[in-house]
């Protein structure tokens, strides 16, 4: 014969930790969802490009602008598709949504 014992408050601890657990969870992810999402504002853009922009040589005489994540390469560099190189590293940057390239370019 198979009896069926129940201690009082047993089967309450098993829901009371998957709510404790629950909303651990949820606070984590209200902590961690921001830096996710965080708006890169145009000024940190422009400084991360133009240090970019002095490491290489050839871009060295070039400078940045941002306006709402779209920067604005001027100036002038030497080399064969110099400008494209440029466009093409910065529009990997984070925050950068375009880029325009008014750049004169010395063989």
């Amino acid at each position: 014969m198979y009896y069926d014992y129940k201690i009082p408050g047993m089967n309450r601890t098993k829901p009371m930790y998957s709510l404790l657990s629950a909303f651990l969870l949820a606070i984590c992810i209200a902590f961690t969802l921001p830096a996710c999402t965080a708006k890169t504002d145009d000024a940190s853009i422009q400084q991360r490009v133009n240090e970019e922009l002095k490491k290489d040589r050839a871009g060295a005489a070039l400078n940045a602008t941002v306006d709402n994540g779209v920067v604005t390469i001027t100036g002038e560099c030497s080399g064969d598709n110099c400008a494209q190189d440029v466009a093409d590293k910065v529009r990997k940057m984070q925050g950068v949504k375009d880029v325009q390239v008014q750049v004169i370019a010395k063989p």
